[in-house]
C-alpha cells in the first residue's frame, strides 16, 4: 500500500486524549524516540485509529501565537511505525499535506515525510489559511484522515 491508500482507508477512533501542553508521551505517537518535547505555546491531542485491517496513530498540534497547525498520521506496518502524512497550515501557505511518495511503498521509521507536497509548492492555495479553535483543528484532522465520517478528504486525496 502507498500513503494515499492509507489516507483513504476508512478509520474509526478507538481512543483519544484531551488537549494538553508539554511533552507528548511516546505511547501517543510511537515514532518519537522519547517523549516529544514541545514548547509551552503548543497544544496537542492524540488518538488511536483503526480500520478493518490497520492500526493508526493521529497527533494534532496547534500553536496560536504563530499560528501553526500540524496533524500527523502514523501507520503500523508489521512491528514498525511510519508517518505517512502531515497535514499543515502556516501563515504563508494554505492547507497542504506532506506525504511519503504515493507511487512507492511506505518506508517504516520515517517521522517527517518529505516525498510529496500536495498541492504542490508553487500551486495557488485556495484553502483556508487558519484554524479557528482546537475543535476546528481536531475536526480538520479527522476529516482529512477519514476518521469516522469523511468519504473524501479536504484536499480530495
Amino acid at each position: 500500500m502507498n500513503s494515499r491508500t492509507y489516507i483513504r482507508d476508512k478509520k474509526k477512533m478507538v481512543s483519544a486524549t484531551q488537549w494538553a501542553s508539554g511533552a507528548i508521551p511516546k505511547a501517543h505517537y510511537p515514532l518519537f524516540k522519547m517523549k516529544g518535547e514541545l514548547g509551552p505555546a503548543w497544544r496537542w491531542r492524540a488518538a488511536v485509529l483503526k480500520s478493518a485491517t490497520t492500526e493508526y496513530r493521529l497527533l494534532v498540534q496547534v500553536r496560536w501565537d504563530k499560528p501553526n497547525y500540524k496533524a500527523w498520521l502514523a501507520v503500523l506496518i508489521g512491528l514498525d511505525w511510519a508517518t505517512i502524512a502531515r497535514l499543515e497550515i502556516h501563515p504563508h501557505a494554505g492547507l497542504h499535506c506532506h506525504l511519503q511518495c504515493p507511487d512507492q511503498g511506505v518506508e517504516v521509521g520515517v517521522i517527517a515525510p518529505k516525498g510529496v507536497l500536495f498541492p504542490r509548492h508553487k500551486a495557488q492555495h485556495r484553502r483556508k489559511k487558519e484554524v479557528k479553535s482546537e475543535t476546528d483543528a481536531w475536526e480538520k484532522a479527522l476529516e482529512f484522515f477519514r476518521a469516522q465520517t469523511a468519504e473524501v478528504g479536504l484536499l480530495g486525496i
